[in-house]
């Protein structure tokens, strides 16, 4: 993703600030996961400037390091540096069981074993109560919803005003339009009763849209 952004324009630095959240959401999802994890990544040479003997700052070559981003080792219990024959050296380890091998060793199957062994010691830690929900004022929902309806129950209201005013809406067109308008209202009225087991449509406005569309069939259902 880094590279697709950079040769779009910019440069790996500025394509890291539009990937972040992507990376971010992915070790968010490992760390969460209820399983265990192995991870793989590519590395490349990992450099930094260090002042030679003429007192210039050079690069210079300091090891390996993931194509990733920069810390992303730090998420993991356990490192290992493999190299191209399958022998490893540890760079991290929280486990203590790995912490001597700076000299590179067989990654085989005794590796494994001693992680496993390891895995399978633990005690299982006592459930977490879940915190209880923060408490929202029902009046609060209750203005909310009223609001978004009264929204939505004005636009049809001057979708009416508008056909109203205008001269060319006669006629055959004039009574689709109401009928349109009639059930957008009852069709709305219907939405909000069945989302909000608690909301009523208010009396005024089935009064007034009653008015303004007519005592019809539909007019008259638009409540709950």
């Amino acid at each position: 993703m880094v590279n697709a952004v950079s040769k779009a324009g910019g440069n790996s630095y500025t394509a890291w600030g539009k990937v972040t959240p992507h990376h971010d959401a992915l070790i968010a999802r490992m760390i969460s996961a209820q399983t265990h994890i192995i991870v793989t990544m590519r590395t490349k040479t990992a450099y930094e400037l260090a002042t030679n003997d003429k007192g210039k700052q050079v690069p210079t070559k300091v090891g390996m390091a993931p194509t990733q981003r920069d810390g992303v080792e730090y998420e993991f219990t356990i490192v290992f540096d493999i190299d191209q024959n399958h022998n490893f050296t540890c760079s991290k380890d929280r486990t203590s069981m790995f912490n001597s091998v700076d000299i590179p060793q067989p990654l085989d199957s005794n590796v494994g074993q001693k992680i496993l062994a390891w895995l399978e010691s633990g005690i299982e830690a006592a459930p977490v109560e879940a915190a209880p929900a923060p408490s929202v004022s029902l009046t609060l929902i209750e203005n909310d919803v009223m609001s978004k309806f009264m929204i939505e129950a004005s636009a049809i209201r001057e979708e009416y005003k508008r056909g109203d005013e205008n001269e060319a809406c006669i006629g055959d067109a004039w009574i689709n339009l109401v009928h349109d308008l009639n059930r957008s209202w009852y069709a709305l009225c219907g939405r909000y009763c069945s989302e909000y087991p608690l909301f009523k449509v208010p009396e005024k406005w089935v009064e007034g849209m009653r008015k303004l569309l007519g005592d019809n069939e539909l007019a008259g259902e638009a409540k709950c």
